[in-house]
């Protein structure tokens, strides 16, 4: 609590706001919570019911990257009816395990764990039926890209309040979007220091595509074709890729899409993370990630939600997911682009920016001068269309996270051919016939 401002027999009215503990550096606009505390009866007012929430994700990423914290106790001030209640599981494997066996919390926070597993054997609720009867949000209301990432194995199970986009940028004026794909690429990346981090693996990573691997694999029929002439020609491509280190400085160059003399970097290309408040006049350098038929940009949430099927308390549950797409919740959510279209356009009149900022990127306008912090920064028409395409043609990556089994299995075979402990043809038969697998398996 930071203050009372009145102070009477019948209520009082106090002010909080949110802070971090890592406020030096993350971004945020400040969130400030007004409540009128009024003394009553306690037997007027029954108990809330109990809502568990269970997460794998630790304090840091909780608090910080996916705001959950925050989010629930934005909920729980408002809700009179019910109160979420954190539940810290040990780990992914515990968790889902719980699932497996028709147990687990009333709401699961899906932000950092694969769930293609527990959508297959139907562990999440669909939520169609609950977004047709409610008053607060539609699936009309949804944007596009977010609506369609909350489909799994074919239901929509998923709730993804906010979000960014993951992209890259170009510091070489050559390379635009405009044919920016897989084999462009590779070809300048055999000679060429592309991407920090450069490495033959790492550049199959870059190249199978947002959803790794979905070039490869058709999901819905479970078959996959890694023994396809495309992927023989894409790993030995890859295999082809010059290394580089972080020590490495040869022909560094200055380079920047912020303030040109405060960062050097010896790659061509940076990869980008947009949240909707900073730096928009190198939105033309957006050329995204190279894929099989040109760029592509990642739609990465805050947060994800989803409600157990089992759970015995549902309209609680869906209390609490309504309430992270209302109105209210979407135009606070100043740390992402809000999931809602009308939220959306909003956001893109109102981009904030963050004074903890100014020690690493100062801002300025078009006449170069430092934009004063902690106001609104303009961003003109050109630029919110540029915006407004890399959203609609961002997808979610599903399958692809590290925690995929799939694509475990092909960064296994395929590390292997790159140290050179195995040949081209039998590392392609050994990823074949393990996918392969693996989606059969997934059939029963």
């Amino acid at each position: 609590m930071d203050a009372v401002f009145r102070d009477g027999e019948d209520f009082m009215v106090m002010c909080s706001e949110f802070r971090s503990k890592w406020e030096d550096w993350v971004d945020k606009r400040p969130v400030q919570t007004f409540a009128a505390i009024a003394l009553e009866d306690r037997e007027r007012h029954p108990p809330r019911q109990r809502l568990a929430l269970g997460t794998a994700a630790d304090e840091f990423i909780r608090g910080e990257l996916g705001r959950l914290d925050l989010l629930v106790r934005m909920y729980n001030r408002q809700s009179r009816e019910y109160r979420v209640e954190l539940v810290e599981e040990k780990d992914e494997d515990s968790m889902q395990m719980k699932f497996i066996q028709g147990k687990g919390a009333d709401i699961i926070d899906l932000t950092h764990i694969y769930a293609g597993n527990l959508a297959g054997i139907g562990a999440f609720e669909d939520l169609t039926a609950y977004y047709e009867a409610s008053d607060t949000v539609g699936m009309e209301d949804i944007l596009d890209p977010v609506r369609e990432a909350c489909v799994l194995a074919g239901k929509n199970v998923l709730v993804m309040p906010s979000f960014h986009i993951l992209t890259v940028s170009s510091l070489e004026e050559e390379v635009t979007a405009q044919g920016w794909d897989v084999w462009e690429y590779l070809e300048r990346a055999e000679n060429e220091w592309v991407f920090d981090g450069q490495n033959p693996l790492n550049a199959l990573t870059d190249c199978m595509g947002v959803r790794a691997g979905e070039y490869f694999i058709d999901y819905e029929k479970k078959e996959c074709h890694f023994d396809s002439p495309e992927f023989r020609k894409l790993l030995e491509a890859c295999g082809r890729v010059r290394t580089y280190d972080e020590a490495t400085s040869a022909n560094s160059r200055a380079h920047s899409v912020f303030v040109p003399e405060r960062i050097t970097t010896p790659w061509d290309m940076t990869r980008q993370s947009i949240r909707g408040y900073e730096l928009w006049d190198w939105a033309d350098r957006l050329v995204g990630y190279p894929g099989m038929y040109g760029p592509e940009h990642k739609l990465y949430p805050s947060s994800v939600f989803a409600m157990n099927s089992a759970s015995k308390n549902k309209e609680g549950a869906w209390d609490f997911l309504e309430f992270m797409m209302s109105e209210e919740v979407q135009l606070l959510t100043s740390w992402c682009f809000p999931s809602r279209k009308d939220a959306f356009e909003q956001s893109l009149s109102d981009i904030y920016v963050s004074p903890s900022r100014a020690n690493s990127f100062p801002l300025t306008d078009e006449n170069g001068q430092i934009v004063i912090l902690g106001k609104v920064k303009e961003v003109t028409d050109h630029e919110k269309e540029v915006l407004r395409g890399i959203v609609e043609d961002a997808k979610y990556d599903s399958w692809g996270s590290g925690s995929s089994p799939l694509w475990r299995i092909v960064s296994e075979e395929a590390a292997m051919y790159f140290k050179g402990d195995a040949g081209l043809d039998s590392t392609i038969d050994k990823i074949q016939s393990r996918v392969q697998l693996y989606l059969d398996e997934s059939k029963q």
